[in-house]
């Protein structure tokens, strides 16, 4: 069987076909409107005799755009407006009428039932399936009550007595969705698995006719088609998931302990800090909403080479989050007529058509770009090169921006790490972004167009389960043999591994730091008094420490790639020219991977373009990598 791995993206869907002649690499144009159709069509080219790794954007999209299952939510009697009063926090401090996210279902698809589960998991008052009322027309059900994850018993009773009147409806139960603590993050958890489950199931039905297929998760694991369907909300984030992976693996390799994931696609930028290997969160969110579902942490920013420029109304530019995706795709493509980032790079000079694989260049139409361009440049009053500069650098500091968010923010100084570029855009502004945060150094695969896709076949099976244990007198060896049991169901591979941590707190925090759980309690706690330590600075000797979430992760050994690309070639195509910081100046063009050049050049891989900007120098690492340092 051969492996192949598909990354699904806004522009292009990425394959790499792992054989016995070694690794080769196509894209195909995607199809947002059937995003099947491109994946179904790369597999035939591929041929028979394949499994199938893939990285899906079917759930996010679906929630990105609002196009969901007709849903229903239930909940506690007295609760059913939980969704729509979220946490009352103001995400505009100032604004007389704040402009709140849209609640994953409306109060009108919201219903309650009697009955009342206790923090320990008693049974306050009974369960009267009765007074549910008839959910039938719905095509997904949402199920969260209080405490469920401490007694999931009456969950179980109505999703029994849904599928009694409506055998094959798509029931979501919290305590399976998301078994722990604070009801909101957890109903908007549950909310979404519903309003996606429908939709993930016809597609993941289309794709696995055509070969055997694991999905990649959120929390950087394959998993099967069945466990997709049913936890879709686990597949949010799935392509990206698997560029961090890749990365790791890749700043492992090369001896580099931290660095910064930035995987720059068509329609947005992903980042993510990789410090000794990935980084994981339990509180996600999309679309504004937080929602309570362990993955790896990711941060994402609607801007990609297919983020539109716009003005606007005080005719400020701005960048994104709207993308031309791949209809009509750049200005170049010959379709669309509104300016990319793409086809800002490319009028700049540092985009060259040639470099986009699985395109054929005569088709494109560069002086669409270029009238694109000139509309914008008369809006700001500049010429056209100045114009489409400023574009790239909106675009940056978006990029920047993000950045920020999963590294200063949270106390780690960028320039201590490196920053791992790839995606088809990724290298044309890695220096870029680079020199803007301090970063001394960039690293780029030698298959950074399809890294991502990569990185599903270095991916191995995991799958993770969780439980709060808070307010009850939870057995710690058993809680842990309990949670470990369930996850080998999913990941049924001898020899498989299993991590245990726990989210812990000092009695009256509201929040918690995840720590390793290899011993007993007490070790725990000893672990958590560091962490608490190295985080914040202070320790409480005498403060009580809750035990709050207990977490397994059951994983297999990451698959290891023998084969390889091939050795880079260096062969210089001519002498040219960019646009740089307000003036053309020269640059050397290379197709494949020169040992040594320092900047202006322009470095054209298989699906990707690299940027080597004046002040820069690119040296290519044995296997195949690139090293781009500021001299």
């Amino acid at each position: 069987m051969r492996r192949v791995g598909i990354d699904t993206g806004g522009t292009y869907t990425d394959f790499v076909v792992e054989d016995a002649a070694g690794l080769r690499t196509f894209k195909l144009p995607s199809t947002p409107h059937r995003p099947e159709e491109a994946l179904i069509s790369g597999v035939r080219r591929i041929g028979s005799s394949i499994e199938v790794a893939h990285g899906t954007t079917v759930a996010t999209n679906a929630i990105l755009e609002r196009k969901l299952a007709k849903t229903a939510f239930v909940t506690n009697a007295g609760f059913r407006d939980l969704l729509t009063l979220a946490r009352q926090t103001r995400p505009e401090l100032y604004a007389l009428e704040p402009r709140l996210p849209q609640p994953p279902v409306s109060s009108e698809d919201s219903f309650t039932v009697p009955g009342r589960i206790l923090p320990n998991g008693s049974i306050l008052d009974p369960l009267d399936v009765s007074k549910l009322p008839d959910l039938s027309a719905y095509d997904a059900v949402a199920v969260c009550l209080l405490f469920s994850f401490a007694n999931p018993e009456h969950e179980l009773a109505i999703e029994r007595e849904l599928l009694a009147r409506r055998p094959g409806q798509f029931i979501s139960l919290s305590h399976r969705v998301s078994p722990e603590m604070r009801e909101y993050e957890r109903a908007t958890a549950t909310s979404f698995n519903a309003a996606i489950g429908p939709i993930m199931a016809r597609y993941i039905e289309a794709i696995d006719a055509v070969a055997p297929t694991k999905i990649m998760s959120s929390a950087g694991g394959l998993i099967s088609t069945e466990d997709a369907c049913a936890m879709p909300i686990r597949t949010i984030t799935s392509g990206p998931a698997a560029g961090v992976i890749a990365a790791s693996e890749l700043a492992q390799r090369h001896g580099i302990a931290r660095s910064i994931s930035f995987d720059m696609g068509g329609t947005s930028t992903d980042v993510s800090i990789v410090d000794g290997g990935p980084t994981f969160t339990s509180l996600a969110e999309i679309v504004g909403l937080p929602i309570r579902q362990r993955r790896l942490d990711i941060h994402t920013v609607g801007c990609g080479g297919g983020s539109i420029a716009w003005l606007d109304a005080a005719g400020a530019l701005r960048v994104g989050p709207k993308s031309v995706g791949a209809d009509p795709g750049p200005a170049f493509w010959g379709i669309g007529s509104e300016l990319s980032v793409s086809d800002a790079n490319f009028v700049l000079g540092r985009l060259r058509l040639e470099s986009l694989a699985g395109s054929d260049a005569r088709q494109f139409r560069p002086e669409r770009s270029l009238q694109a361009a000139a509309k914008l440049a008369d809006a700001l009053g500049l010429a056209v090169e100045n114009s489409c500069e400023r574009v790239v650098e909106a675009a940056e500091a978006g990029m920047c921006a993000a950045i920020r968010k999963v590294s200063s923010k949270r106390g780690f100084d960028p320039a201590d790490f490196v920053l791992t570029a790839f995606g088809g855009s990724g290298g044309i502004h890695a220096c870029a972004v680079a020199n803007a945060l301090g970063i001394a150094a960039v690293l780029i695969p030698q298959s950074a167009g399809v890294f991502s896709a990569v990185g599903l076949l270095r991916a191995s099976e995991a799958w993770e389960e969780s439980l709060s244990v808070i307010g009850r007198d939870a057995d710690w060896q058993k809680t842990y043999g309990l949670l470990a049991a369930n996850a080998r169901r999913h990941v049924p591979v001898a020899g498989a591994a299993a991590v245990r941590t726990a989210d812990m707190r000092y009695k009256g925090q509201s929040h918690e730091i995840e720590v390793l759980a290899t011993g007993n309690l007490d070790d725990a706690k000893a672990a958590f008094r560091r962490a608490h330590l190295e985080s914040f600075g202070v320790v409480f000797d005498q403060r009580a420490i809750e035990w709050v979430t207990a977490r397994v992760r059951v994983e297999t050994a990451m698959p290891s790639i023998e084969q390889t690309f091939g050795q880079p070639t260096e062969t210089t195509v001519n002498d040219g020219e960019v646009f740089w910081q307000g003036s053309r100046i020269a640059c050397r063009i290379f197709a494949g991977t020169p040992n040594e050049v320092a900047g202006a050049a322009l470095i054209l891989l298989e699906g990707s373009t690299i940027f080597v900007p004046p002040g820069w120098r690119s040296m290519r690492l044995a296997d195949g990598a690139l090293r781009l340092s500021r001299r």
